[in-house]
């Protein structure tokens, strides 16, 4: 669980495993929605966060771990993956996951040595990874990986720092304006502009947390001027850049 500041690292693509500890919503991501409740475990891949739909309750708390994608697979290509390219999200309902995430958070909570967590963290992940196997059934091709959700998610990527126009999306996806704005967002859980907001600001908090001067970064991640910087990097974190770079 983490209290205070926005972990630098929050909107790095990452591969997450969290089980919720109380409440219940429903979830959204790649075509597909999920209700989830005490005990479930979701797992997704990097740029696949899901987005809650529906809360079902007035309270909810759960708990994670974040795993840089290289981590996850150097974890699960032993026992035959899945890699982190392989799958989307996934809802796990098995209560030895959820056991073994929170021993986890205990164990780092009371100071354990990092022999025993590392022994604890590789655990989780083969769990996790054997039940993601047996959910794809051998099938690596997900609905997520469409060739032209793709070209236009990376072209966003390549561009991140520059207007890219909804016309230079359909082009390279090949698909109508009304059909890309529907897939995109069913598939990747955002619109294409709130996606590169998000590819702008994770590349903004780096900047930050290496000390480089607000007023430059606004500049280098394709900001108009720093009002426009400061108002949606507080829409997305939660802080104004001055803040967070005293937190970073």
């Amino acid at each position: 669980m983490h209290i205070g500041p926005p972990p630098k690292w929050h909107f790095i693509p990452m591969v997450q495993i969290h089980v919720v500890e109380a409440g219940a919503a429903r979830i959204w991501c790649c075509g597909r929605s999920h209700v989830v409740g005490p005990g479930d475990v979701v797992v997704n891949a990097p740029n696949h966060n899901p987005r809650i739909d529906e809360r079902l309750t007035p309270f909810a708390s759960t708990l994670r771990v974040y795993l840089a994608p290289c981590l996850f697979d150097s974890l699960t290509r032993p026992a035959g993956g899945p890699l982190s390219e392989a799958f989307t999200l996934e809802v796990i309902r098995d209560w030895r996951v959820a056991q073994l995430l929170e021993a986890l958070a205990q164990d780092i909570a009371e100071g354990e040595p990092g022999t025993l967590l590392e022994r604890e963290l590789g655990e989780l992940v083969e769990k996790s990874a054997r039940l993601l196997r047996t959910r794809n059934k051998g099938d690596l091709t997900p609905l997520a990986r469409r060739p032209e959700i793709e070209r236009a998610r990376h072209l966003l990527q390549e561009r991140f720092d520059q207007p890219v126009r909804l016309e230079e999306l359909t082009q390279a996806s090949g698909m109508s304006k009304f059909h890309l704005l529907r897939l995109f967002r069913d598939l990747v859980g955002k619109t294409p502009h709130a996606y590169q907001m998000h590819l702008r600001i994770a590349r903004a908090r780096e900047l930050l947390d290496r000390g480089v001067r607000s007023v430059d970064v606004a500049f280098m991640c394709g900001f108009t001027d720093q009002p426009h910087f400061s108002r949606c990097f507080k829409e997305i974190v939660g802080y104004t850049p001055g803040t967070f770079a005293r937190f970073a």
